[in-house]
């Protein structure tokens, strides 16, 4: 495109071939397996699979790369360096948006608010209305003063949000919003707001706006505008909740549309949990009370149970996980899987379902064989609960696998993990082979729950490495391919449709589009039996992830994280999933009638159960990684030699 830079060029128009990848026993038999840099223990597995999965040492797998064309190998371009490449072009798409054009909306947005608000509290006749109002203008004065350290509320809410703002920044209690009060789960969960979710992660830490908009992004997702159900039955947070959509209705829709560029943008990146919106309290408004309605209708007790009554047939049960019913001004964060956990964990099979559960979902063959050596499915609870997910999940178009970059990321770690299409490559046909792509897709799966990328970069090699012996050969699974650079281009489509895709950012998205496609016509073309050509794909690849990156001051963190990724909502226990050094795959391909060993960088993948959040808390995971190997999930040893 146009606006590509001259390094985004260079690094992605070059045209991309794979040779034919054919092994046979007599000639890996023939082959001398005893080269430098490869461990004994990988000849084994060679012989026995044509590929071998070793534990690595390098920072990450830009890394990793530059290891292997130092030693001469000759390399193997895997799926799992594809989806590494794009978390992080996403990744830096995010926090570009965050820092730059989402901020200034959503402070903008967040001024007008506390104005509306404002406004509607000093025309207000009605008490109770009125207090309501109030507590609306302080709700949007701690997101204001959050985003604008220069910013200082009226003074009949200034107590309030200096409470508020205490709770935030010290991020450790447990505790009633002074602003939003009870709810009514406080009797299930817990009482109060958990403000530990208020601490931005490492990424976010980059920069002071970047903080700043994470607290303020999670203040308006977290908080929720609570339907009365339960043993709470005052309508207090619903009334401020319709006068919210009476302010945001207000300016011939200005500031309805306003709320828009910021929401829909957000939805697409942090996911859509189907709670009502803003909009569609708008539209119930006008239904019960009517357009431009007077505020004093909010206090009607008639009208506001109806009113809450027409929402409740639109919101979204949440019982089996006791989350809070009602409007949230912006997102929350939300992971579409967490609710099929719950329903998996509700069976004496799987009190803690972990990644087998998800990966088998999305057609993983090791998977659901290691969960039947269980006997989870004996187990009526957790049978029928999984072919009821199994059959939403046939039944989704398309579209529903796309409607936003999380299900967008399930669907490609879907085509890696279900196995190579007919004709693959022999390396890739048996058992030990659909083990490994099920340890990516796991990884792939916790990439999206963590700041993996952000907190630190891979630092670019000052030494020169040589070239390779011959041409990377890139793994045989286009589909993935083709669904990563779908999924780019989607997001492309969405930035452009909400006005933010700007020139340095649509650079990056357009080159690494057409990176994976290039990866995905090298991986097609292979199976059709073409000939090697003289590509340079490494150098595109790790040149590409230093660039995009830069140095940083830890390396080792760009490649290993840690995540919570369920906590049932019983027994408190969490699953934990990690990502240490990448492992060192060597594969065996035949390249005009030679055997030729070839060597690449694959995820390591780790999960464990943790009995509490502060347990999880106390785990430095990066550290743990230098300081040995810790254990794998069982089913690695299918693929992993050590």
């Amino acid at each position: 495109m146009s606006s590509r830079t001259p390094r985004a060029s260079v690094l992605f128009a070059t045209a991309l071939t794979v040779v034919t990848i054919v092994w046979s026993r007599a000639a890996v038999g023939a082959l001398d397996l005893s080269m430098p840099g490869v461990p004994p223990a990988a000849e084994r597995a060679l012989r026995a699979h044509g590929f071998a999965v070793v534990p690595g040492q390098a920072d990450g797998f830009a890394s990793a790369y530059s290891d292997l064309r130092s030693k001469g190998h000759a390399l193997f371009i895997t799926g799992d360096s594809a989806l590494y490449a794009t978390a992080a072009v996403l990744d830096r798409t995010f926090m570009f948006i965050e820092e730059g054009p989402l901020y200034d909306r959503l402070l903008e947005l967040s001024r007008e608010m506390a104005r509306l608000t404002e406004e509607q509290y000093l025309v207000a006749a009605d008490a109770v209305a009125k207090e309501a109002a109030r507590r609306n203008l302080a709700f949007f004065a701690v997101g204001t003063s959050l985003l604008d350290p220069d910013y200082f509320p009226p003074e009949f809410v200034a107590s309030l949000v200096e409470r508020e703002l205490g709770l935030i920044e010290r991020g450790r209690d447990t505790a009633f919003s002074p602003i939003m009060g009870a709810t009514p789960l406080d009797g299930v969960v817990g009482p109060g707001e958990d403000y530990s979710n208020y601490v931005p992660p490492t990424r976010y830490e980059r920069s002071g706006r970047l903080s700043r908009f994470y607290r303020a992004a999670t203040w308006y997702g977290r908080m929720a505008f609570a339907l009365p159900e339960g043993r709470v039955e005052d309508y207090g947070l619903t009334m401020q909740a319709a006068l919210v959509a009476r302010a945001l209705d207000s300016g011939a829709g200005e500031w309805l549309e306003l709320w828009e560029r910021v929401y829909d943008p957000l939805a697409f990146f942090v996911g859509d949990s189907g709670d009502p919106t803003v909009r569609e309290y708008v539209e119930v408004s006008h239904g019960v009370f009517g357009e431009e309605f007077e505020l004093e209708a909010v206090a009607d007790e008639e009208a506001i149970a109806a009113f809450a009554q027409a929402v409740a047939e639109i919101a979204p049960p949440h019982f089996e996980t006791h989350e809070l019913r009602g409007m949230r001004f912006l997102p929350r964060r939300y992971f579409a899987d967490v609710r099929y956990f719950h329903r998996l964990a509700s069976s004496d099979a799987r009190d803690l379902p972990t990644s087998l559960d998800l990966m088998a979902l999305l057609g993983s063959r090791t998977a659901r064989e290691v969960l039947e050596e269980a006997d989870a499915y004996a187990d009526d609870v957790y049978r029928l609960g999984f072919e009821e997910i199994e059959d939403e999940l046939t039944a989704m178009t398309y579209g529903d696998w796309t409607r936003d970059l999380y299900w967008s990321w399930l669907y490609a770690i879907s085509a890696l993990v279900s196995g190579p299409s007919a004709g693959g490559p022999p390396y890739a046909s048996g058992e030990a082979w659909d083990a490994r792509e099920l340890a990516a897709g796991a990884a792939g799966w916790a990439l999206l729950r963590s700041d993996w990328t952000r907190s630190a970069a891979e630092s670019p090699h000052a030494e020169a490495v040589p070239e390779p012996p011959a041409p990377p050969v890139v793994e045989a699974c286009p589909e993935l391919y083709a669904r990563l650079a779908d999924l780019v281009e989607h997001v492309r489509d969405e930035l452009l449709e909400h006005y933010l895709l700007e020139p340095e950012i649509d650079a990056v998205l357009a080159g690494q589009v057409d990176f994976l496609r290039s990866l995905e016509a090298a991986s097609r073309s292979g199976s059709l039996g073409s000939s090697p050509g003289d590509i340079s794909v490494l150098g595109a690849y790790d040149e590409f992830l230093s660039g995009l990156l830069g140095p940083g001051p830890d390396r080792m963190e760009a490649s290993a994280f840690a995540a919570a990724a369920y906590r049932d909502p019983v027994s408190g226990h969490l699953l934990e999933v990690a990502v240490g050094a990448p492992d060192i795959v060597y594969v065996l391909t035949s390249e005009g009638g030679s055997p030729v060993l070839r060597a690449g960088a694959v995820f390591s993948f780790y999960e464990f159960e943790r009995a509490s959040p502060e347990e999880v808390a106390g785990l430095a995971w990066p550290k743990l990684v230098r300081g040995g190997v810790p254990d794998r999930p069982i089913w690695a040893s299918r693929y992993l030699s050590e």
